[in-house]
């Protein structure tokens, strides 16, 4: 005995049957197969005509769900091949957003507008139901741009539903948020469908990712909220919204574009609510999170602000994810800590949360939150070094000590005021250049503190393990000096230690060739070289002047590049900066270990 919902379910669908023959038997669908009128689509809304038309829509989507229920002998009209290009030309037309439409005053057409809706949906998901290769064909026949309706129908179904009071709504509104994830697995078979997909994307906001991004970051949010009231719809929805995005920020177009902060958060809250409650979403989440986190500093700065780290903890621990999805967080997150800013966050987020330091929390979050802490250690005394060292550039600065620093665009060099910054200018200009030739265009050059910062993560390495590399640089002649090659990305990794030529080194030189690499990804030492994205080639000696600049912090400024040297750092991927860090002005201070 079949249960009631079946026996509901199955009345609907006979309704459904009786009224789709009905309706085609009183009026056929003649009208669909003509051309829309060339009139204003404000002259035609609510006539006769439109309204017939909008009828005719609809009982063609209810016949083609029948259809596709398993009565294929139901279809008595053309091949879907030949009928769906010609009704796809009304869907254009009818659409109000796609011709500029105001949605203000259509209080009065409002039923009429949910019937074409309903009718529009219905169609394209009989037409993405169809085999791949029909589908396409149909999609992208010539004549009309089927993927654009659906794309306007995903964008701006808040406009066209206006309010979701009925349960009638809410299903309205699930099945405009997820039609293009079935656009999606009807077509995107292939890299290049995925980018014609994704373009139908841009278009539809004019070539503005931000407002593509904008509006899925509300969509969301409203899921999350939806999802706080037990609204257990919502999480259809929000998948569909985290696939999409997933799929959209493949294309590179895309993928390098800046993504609201509000986008990270509600993701995060999302993957969060995932994990408690549908586990088997998590996996899916993290991977949004994570292409996030790689595209965009500022979306990692907000993730580690919204508590990631304790999620990622959440998530290991309960073996919720794939290890690859995981290492990849955990290293965004490492690489992240090579930058003041981060580490802030980062520290921020760790007192006010008892929950990273639970004993069930992994080894490998211990040992991240333990970088963490070694790196807040340290930035506590870089910033010390900063506000007591670090002065305006301009040699004839007469503007207070304590003044404000701002940094030109190259990242090296700092002013007081933009007075000093010309007055210097002659000098730096050179050095200015070099900087901004060699950085790199998707992360630019490294700001004044942060290569300050890293100094001193590279000053603390070299204390700890001087004994050993005096005894290693010792033991070679003086006609060469040693270039130390440490990653800091991941700890301090030591990466290669080569001997080069430079003329006249006015003393006893190490160079330290200071990197983190390109969004985060750790490649092995066989491979370094080729994925690093910043260099901060460091110029160290025991000479007075030296030391002068050093504190001045105008590192390129009066130090030129030797030529040996630049054939060398031409051979890198990128030489986006050139730093002169304090550290071994006091090499000989560190044999002592001071």
């Amino acid at each position: 005995m079949g249960t009631p919902g079946a026996k509901r379910a199955s009345k609907e669908f006979r309704a459904s049957i009786k009224e789709a023959i009905r309706l085609i038997k009183a009026g056929g669908l003649q009208r669909l197969l003509d051309a829309p009128p060339n009139k204003p689509l404000a002259e035609f809304l609510g006539t006769l005509g439109c309204n017939e038309v909008c009828t005719q829509l609809y009982t063609l989507a209810m016949l083609a769900d029948i259809v596709g229920r398993g009565h294929p002998a139901l279809w008595v009209l053309p091949d879907p091949t030949d009928l769906y290009p010609r009704v796809f030309r009304w869907i254009a037309y009818l659409l109000p957003l796609k011709r500029g439409f105001s949605m203000e005053h259509r209080s009065s057409k409002h039923d009429i507008m949910l019937e074409l809706l309903d009718g529009s949906i219905g169609i394209f998901q009989h037409v993405l139901s169809l085999p791949p290769d029909r589908a396409r064909s149909v999609l992208l026949s010539e004549g009309h741009d089927a993927i654009s309706d659906i794309v306007t129908i995903w964008l701006h179904w808040p406009e066209l539903l206006a309010e979701t009071k009925s349960k009638k709504d809410e299903e309205r509104r699930s099945r405009c948020i997820q039609l293009p994830q079935s656009l999606w697995k009807a077509l995107g078979q292939t890299d290049d469908d995925n980018a014609l997909i994704a373009t139908f994307f841009l278009r539809a906001v004019s070539h503005k990712p931000t407002r593509l991004f904008n509006f899925i970051a509300r969509q969301l949010h409203d899921a999350n909220l939806r999802l706080a009231r037990d609204d257990d719809t919502a999480w259809a929805d929000a998948t569909s919204f985290v696939i999409i995005s997933t799929l959209l920020l493949l294309y590179r177009d895309l993928s390098m574009r800046l993504v609201p902060g509000g986008m990270v958060l509600s993701m995060t809250i999302f993957t969060r609510l995932a994990a408690a409650k549908r586990p088997h979403l998590s996996e899916i989440c993290l991977r949004l999170l994570n292409i996030l986190c790689s595209n965009d500093s500022r979306a990692l700065s907000t993730a580690l602000n919204c508590g990631i780290f304790s999620l990622l903890a959440q998530l290991h621990a309960a073996r919720l994810c794939h290890e690859d999805s995981l290492t990849k967080l955990r290293e965004l997150i490492s690489g992240a800590l090579s930058f003041p800013k981060s580490v802030e966050l980062f520290s921020a987020h760790v007192a006010m949360s008892d929950l990273v330091r639970q004993s069930w929390v992994l080894p490998e979050e211990k040992e991240l939150r333990e970088l963490a802490e070694r790196r807040q250690a340290l930035l506590k005394v870089a910033s010390q070094d900063w506000e007591a060292n670090v002065r305006c550039c301009n040699p004839n600065c007469s503007c207070a000590p304590d003044a404000r620093l701002r940094g030109c665009p190259c990242g090296k060099a700092v002013y007081c005021s933009s007075t000093c910054q010309r007055a210097d200018r002659e000098v730096h200009k050179q050095s200015c250049r070099l900087l901004n030739e060699g950085s790199d265009p998707e992360i630019g050059a490294l700001r004044a503190r942060d290569a300050h910062f890293m100094a001193h993560v590279v000053k603390d390495y070299l204390r700890e393990n001087w004994t050993r590399l005096e005894a290693e640089v010792g033991a070679r002649s003086t006609g060469q000096v040693p270039l130390l090659t440490l990653d800091i990305a991941f700890g301090v990794e030591r990466i290669d230690l080569q001997w080069v030529d430079l003329p006249e080194p006015g003393g006893f030189v190490l160079l330290v060739e200071s990197c983190y690499r390109k969004r985060g990804q750790k490649g092995s030492k066989k491979a370094a070289a080729s994925s690093l994205a910043v260099t901060c080639p460091t110029y160290l000696s025991a000479d007075p002047l030296t030391r002068l600049r050093i504190r001045r912090l105008v590192p390129p400024t009066r130090i030129v590049l030797p030529a040996a040297l630049t054939a060398f750092f031409a051979d890198r991927v990128v030489i986006s900066v050139l730093v002169v860090l304090p550290i071994l002005v006091h090499a000989i201070d560190y044999r002592g270990g001071t």
